[in-house]
């Protein structure tokens, strides 16, 4: 949904942030800001600030940062257009959208609508009728209590074919809405419509936020052709790879855990909230995707995957673990005894002992190297090293530097084996197409340490300043992708005012909450913006070409070095690695001359 930028501009003026804020943090007053402690991390200092001239915060502990939207987004889970209709509402203000925004928005609304009537229809269908008594009775004879089924607002659609139909007509509501949403199908003989679900239990599938968006239908009585269960197709407000089921029940439990643990069944989630063990979500049996795993990375950074060890949805699971783990989320896995799932397994066991399984969770390498030791897949030393190199192939470009060598020394030791072969092999080991590549520590910081600096310039330097550097600034030169799309958003705003404020680009971050976290970081240490900022500017750029190639230049040394070791000629080689030598001595003075002869 695009909401005008004036509209966004008038709401942010409108929100006192301190007000805003001090609803979830207790706020005191120091100097011109007001501090506090921070809602993100846990800590006994306060080191969380507002600036309310500016309009916006920082924790100076975990480095979160934004505006008021932001930290609504955050506080709450929340997407930027509901966070902006949220204080928008707040502030009575009306928003006006565009014409075909207005018109996906109207669509989604009434989606939402439909699904809404529809779980209150089937809700009532349940305890209210004499059909649905029969389906209360098999979910009470199941072991789920009412306090659990109502939290999850589960129903029963009726054993016929216009039980919805007739509720929708009666709510006036034209039946194409009902197609839409895809709880009723359209009959091939003529153009009448019937019920899509029928005889069924109905398991609502909500948004984070609580608005119903699709329905997942179980038999009661297994049936020969009839599929246990059944789905709502997808439609614009219900995408499954962008849902969880059970997150809106589950959302202040896994923030209270700091864990959440993914299983694989509607029930199962439900079960496990009855025996209080409230931070589980449920996959439905599929691989993750990077929609899911963003979304679970907004509650937690700990992932514990629950399952039968043989089930299909293990299976699953681990083939979307990479997805998980680039999404920088912890990931461990826990399993139940051959034929158990978290449902089964508390109707025999506690909770008691489940949690004895969830403790025991392994990390997902470990468990990876044990499930292939447990095949017999680990026997020889080529076995061995044909298992690390596939998971170091696979998720060795994954992690970072730091990661990367406690992940291979981990690895070497459980499978004893030297460590150095894989050392050399990928520590420097980047993902396919990433032109940027990874380097040694050394050099990582010194681009970080540029980059940042160069930020730092066109956040709070002149505006003659910001031309210098976006004129002699090399293409590509920035690594860091938060940093390039930061810089990105800055070019598009000073093109229009050249004397930008830094409250405009945090403000056009919002949405970007790491990106926002950096900048307001760096607006809360303005003060340490050197006084000769143009020779500071010069300094970062100079850094910036120096270290891009020098990795060129060690490139090259490393192939002469491979070559020499073979007893082959280097001379085109040391003719190369002499050019290009000459080339960054070429490159800086030029550098250096662009940028005191730079005229405006």
């Amino acid at each position: 949904m695009r909401i005008p930028d004036n509209k966004i501009e008038e709401i942010k003026q409108a929100i006192d942030i301190v007000e805003l804020i001090s609803q979830y943090v207790t706020l005191k007053r120091r100097g011109k800001s007001y501090v506090g402690l921070c809602p993100f991390h846990n800590e006994k200092t306060p080191s969380f600030n507002v600036d309310p001239d500016r309009g916006f915060y920082h924790c100076f502990g975990c480095g979160a940062g934004g505006n008021v939207f932001t930290f609504l987004m955050e506080m709450e889970k929340v997407g930027f257009p509901d966070a902006v209709q949220t204080l928008a509402k707040k502030a009575g203000i009306d928003i006006q959208l565009t014409e075909q925004d207005d018109k996906a928005a109207k669509q989604a609304e009434i989606l939402y609508r439909t699904n809404k009537i529809a779980a209150g229809f089937f809700e009532e269908c349940l305890y209210s009728t004499k059909a649905g008594a029969r389906a209360l009775s098999y979910m009470e004879g199941r072991g789920y209590t009412l306090e659990v089924l109502k939290k999850f607002r589960v129903g029963y659609a009726p054993n016929r074919w216009d039980g919805l139909v007739l509720k929708a007509k009666k709510e006036r509501m034209p039946l194409s809405h009902l197609l839409e949403a895809g709880l009723v199908s359209k009959s091939r003989k003529n153009d009448s419509v019937y019920d899509r679900f029928r005889g069924r239990i109905m398991f609502p599938i909500c948004t984070p936020s609580g608005r119903v968006v699709g329905f997942g239908g179980r038999i009661i009585e297994d049936k020969p052709g009839t599929p246990k269960y059944l789905n709502s197709p997808e439609t614009i407000v219900y995408r499954k790879s962008r849902l969880l089921y059970g997150l809106f029940q589950s959302k202040e439990g896994i923030r209270k855990h700091d864990r959440v643990v993914v299983v694989e069944g509607y029930t199962d989630v439900m079960r496990m909230h009855q025996h209080g063990l409230d931070n589980v979500v449920a996959s439905s049996g599929t691989a993750f995707t990077k929609e899911q795993a963003a979304i679970l990375r907004r509650y937690t950074h700990m992932v514990t995957l629950l399952f039968d060890g043989d089930s299909a949805g293990l299976k699953a699971a681990l083939r979307g673990a990479d997805i998980l783990i680039k999404a920088d989320l912890d990931v461990s896995i826990a399993t139940l005894p051959a034929g158990s799932d978290p449902d089964s397994f508390l109707i025999r066991e506690s909770a008691e002992s489940l949690k004895k399984h969830l403790g025991n969770a392994k990390t997902f390498f470990d468990f990876y190297f044990d499930r292939m030791e447990k095949q017999g897949r680990l026997e020889t030393p080529k076995q061995k090293s044909s298992a690390i190199s596939a998971i170091l192939d696979k998720f060795a470009p994954l992690v970072n530097y730091q990661e990367r060598m406690l992940l291979i020394k981990d690895i070497s030791e459980k499978m004893g084996v030297d460590e150095k072969p894989y050392f050399r092999k990928y520590a420097h080991s980047v993902p396919k197409g990433d032109p940027s590549g990874h380097v040694d520590p050394q050099h990582h910081s010194r681009t970080i340490t540029a980059e940042e600096g160069l930020l730092q310039c066109l956040l709070f330097g002149s505006s003659l300043l910001r031309r210098k550097i976006f004129t002699l600034l090399p293409s590509g030169r920035i690594e860091s992708e938060a940093v390039r799309s930061i810089v990105g958003t800055i070019q598009s705003v000073y093109k229009n005012r050249p004397d930008f404020t830094v409250e405009e680009i945090i403000d056009k971050l919002a949405e970007k909450k790491g990106e926002a976290s950096l900048v307001t970081g760096l607006a809360g240490n303005s003060d340490t913006m050197p006084d000769i900022a143009d020779q500071y500017a010069l300094d970062c750029l100079l850094t910036l070409n120096d270290v891009r190639r020098k990795k060129d230049t060690e490139k090259i040394r490393q192939e002469i070095l491979q070559i020499q070791a073979q007893s082959r000629p280097v001379d085109d080689l040391l003719r190369k690695f002499s050019d290009l030598k000459t080339q960054v001595r070429n490159e800086r003075d030029r550098l250096i001359a662009d940028w005191d002869g730079f005229k405006e």
